[in-house]
């Protein structure tokens, strides 16, 4: 690093404002002006001219064993995908398959043994982790992007995807599991919400926090089938499948997490569930019909005044998702009184007036309700 680090335009440029200053006498002023042309000269000429035979003689243009097996995987990889692009354009263009026998035999691929163990499996299962993590940060801002899901979310769980895959790069495997656990902590927004909730029956703060804790595993759980087909069409490839194998328990085990914390919501709140996923399918659809109406305009079939009706059409859409949906934290106490085979043989009187003594209140997991 020192050896390559030129010293040019930045040099000159303070030298030169050195020389333009009347305070310095005109002694310091030449020496400097000297002095840094002296050294870019010689970092530019010496440097600069020696680096490149410099790090070939130190060995640091060789790539490692670990560089040379990931390249091989990826050329298989990207081998295979050509062998399949090459047999559809055959098949589409009806190509004489001598023709499209010798093209496949000119496609060099780099085999790879399956199932073999690979040369450095700890530092090749980092590797697939933070790719893991930067592929939900990829889908995640798409996604964002394209309106499917909100901004807010999106930023958020983005934030928590770069934490995973810095903390795969610094702790591996245990680092990532311990970056993915803490998602499903609560934060000190929805504690100090609960805190208000149960002190003074404030609803709106604990309702807004439910909300948005609801969108995000809802959101992560939607996205893990992405990453589950990555690590096949992708991971497997170029890292190996022992690699792979255990990505596809780690996400199996996040996926089982997933659905055990939105689970738990969904069974107290189900309306709100089922509204969530609607308007998250609302959304598909919206992007979908966009991007065939914009495909119909580049060929012509639509013309330009139908595409801005269309257009105006879809914002009035998309407005209805400006309107963040509702998350209610009231119980019908009556309904649930009734439902209880403690209470059948009581009148409706009695039974109302066991409703008017209970209080809801909202339980996180592994909060302890009863104590002996």
């Amino acid at each position: 690093l020192w050896w390559g680090g030129l010293r040019g335009a930045l040099t000159l440029l303070l030298a030169l404002s050195v020389t333009e200053t009347d305070a310095v006498p005109e002694e310091a002023r030449t020496f400097v002006a000297v002095l840094a042309t002296a050294v870019v000269l010689f970092t530019i000429l010496v440097n600069g001219l020696t680096l490149q035979p410099l790090t070939r003689r130190l060995g640091l243009q060789t790539l490692s064993a670990f560089d040379k097996d990931l390249g091989d995987g990826a050329r298989a990889l990207a081998a295979a995908a050509a062998r399949t692009d090459v047999e559809a354009a055959a098949a589409s263009y009806s190509i004489p398959p001598p023709i499209v026998e010798r093209a496949l035999q000119a496609v060099t691929a780099a085999g790879r043994a399956d199932g073999r163990v690979p040369v450095a499996a700890k530092a090749r299962l980092e590797l697939a982790l933070v790719v893991l993590a930067e592929a939900e940060r990829s889908a995640l801002s798409r996604h964002g992007e394209n309106a499917i899901i909100t901004p807010r979310v999106a930023a958020f769980l983005n934030r928590e995807a770069q934490r995973m895959g810095e903390a795969a790069r610094t702790g591996g495997r245990l680092g990532y599991l311990g970056a993915a656990a803490r998602v499903f902590e609560f934060s000190p927004y929805f504690r100090f919400a609960l805190f208000l909730n149960r002190t003074f029956g404030v609803r709106t703060p604990l309702s807004t926090a439910l909300a948005s804790r609801f969108e995000q595993l809802m959101v992560r759980r939607l996205f893990m089938l992405e990453f589950t087909r990555l690590v096949t069409e992708r991971l497997a490839p170029v890292l190996g499948d022992r690699v792979a194998g255990v990505c596809r328990q780690i996400l199996r085990r996040r996926r089982m997490r997933l659905d055990e914390a939105l689970g738990a919501l969904s069974l107290q709140y189900p309306h709100y569930a089922a509204a969530l996923e609607q308007r998250f399918l609302e959304r598909v659809a919206i992007v979908r019909e966009e991007r065939v109406f914009r495909m119909l305009r580049q060929d012509g079939l639509i013309g330009a005044e139908r595409m801005s009706a269309l257009d105006k059409e879809l914002q009035a859409s998309n407005n209805r998702f400006d309107t963040a949906l509702r998350l209610d934290l009231s119980v019908d106490k009556d309904a649930l009184v009734s439902q209880m085979l403690l209470f059948e043989t009581l009148g409706p009187a009695s039974r109302s007036a066991i409703a008017q003594l209970l209080r809801p209140r909202v339980v996180v997991p592994g909060e302890t309700i009863i104590r002996r």
